[in-house]
């Protein structure tokens, strides 16, 4: 990531990286500013990168209860699960869909975390139990319970 600031005289250019774990502690920077006229000044910069405790994502509910129609569309989605990752990686979080009671029901889009109907998946509110649980896990992660509620199609 880069900063760039400018006012009518000064353009400063900053570029930051993402830090790791292995790169907590004292890092040294130079920074340069150049006007227009090409005169420059320079300043140093002491950064403390501190280590975050790497702590798994977590879910901010335990359990999200959903409804839908029995005549739902294969294929539609039907809830979004969201974590967050106390470092600060939310971008690089993964879902999966760690249990559900007849395999590939339901599906998961393991970046958004967004829960569909699979489109092989057909409800029948008659022949399946009406509250479907689901267990939603990160990839490194506290799980997360789905219940779905099948509901009856009024003809």
């Amino acid at each position: 990531m880069a900063i760039w600031w400018v006012s009518p005289n000064l353009l400063l250019n900053i570029s930051l990286t993402c830090f790791s774990w292995a790169d907590s502690g004292e890092h040294k920077l130079t920074v340069t500013a150049t006007d227009k006229s090409g005169k420059s000044a320079f300043q140093s910069v002491q950064l403390i990168v501190q280590p975050v405790q790497n702590i798994p994502p977590s879910f901010p509910y335990v359990q999200q209860r959903v409804e839908i129609l029995e005549t739902t569309v294969p294929g539609t989605p039907i809830f979004r699960t969201v974590a967050h990752d106390p470092d600060g990686l939310d971008v690089s979080l993964r879902y999966y869909i760690h249990s559900q009671p007849e395999p590939d029901l339901f599906t998961i889009d393991e970046s958004s975390g967004m829960l569909h109907l699979s489109l092989t998946g057909k409800l029948d509110f008659e022949t399946q139990p009406n509250l479907v649980p689901i267990t939603v896990r990160g990839k490194l992660g506290n799980q997360f319970l789905v219940f779905i509620v099948l509901l009856k199609a009024q003809l």
